[in-house]
């Protein structure tokens, strides 16, 4: 089981001349797949509330409910996803 950590970009919070801005991880959530291969890109569907995972290398689509932080399903067999 891979991990998959969630985080948050707290930057609306900071004033612009801040330093030191940093990331807050708000959740982890266990996903299928081989290990030490990357996430390449990842997208809201605000309405349904899902957060899309493609894993590039081998070819799948996890989707992911943000209420919940649990995987909803693991789509394989889709080769080079964007």
């Amino acid at each position: 089981m891979r991990r998959f950590a969630l985080v948050l970009v707290c930057l609306a919070s900071f004033p612009v001349s801040s330093s030191g801005q940093s990331l807050t991880q708000v959740g982890v959530i266990d996903v299928p797949g081989p290990k030490g291969q990357r996430f390449d890109y990842l997208t809201m569907d605000d309405e349904d509330h899902y957060l899309l995972s493609a894993h590039l290398a081998p070819g799948i689509l996890y989707v992911i409910d943000v209420r919940t932080n649990a995987l909803v399903k693991a789509i394989p067999g889709v080769p080079g996803i964007t």
